[in-house]
């Protein structure tokens, strides 16, 4: 749910290495790039970059399920300050 632009969906393509995130995404709102995290206990944190962009996303969350991250977001690093929330969930755990 993004604060200016609504509700979109992200996909995203995970590959985590112990606590450590990687990965491509992109979304109905016009994103797509790359992305690093961690996770530690409950908690997960990432950090998106656009394609083509110098904005980045900041993303914190919880787990608050094996297969469901939530948490909130926001944009930064170019012209557009933006943020919302997410509910990350993933079909195949």
């Amino acid at each position: 749910e993004d604060t200016d632009l609504g509700p979109g969906t992200i996909s995203l393509e995970v590959n985590q290495k112990g606590a450590n995130l990687s990965g491509s995404w992109s979304d109905t709102l016009g994103g797509s790039g790359t992305f690093k995290g961690k996770i530690k206990g409950d908690a997960i944190t990432a950090t998106l970059k656009q394609r083509d962009t110098k904005c980045k996303v900041a993303m914190v969350g919880t787990l608050v399920a094996p297969d469901e991250a939530t948490g909130t977001y926001s944009i930064f690093g170019c012209k557009q300050s933006d943020g919302g929330t997410f509910d990350i969930t993933s079909p195949s755990c």
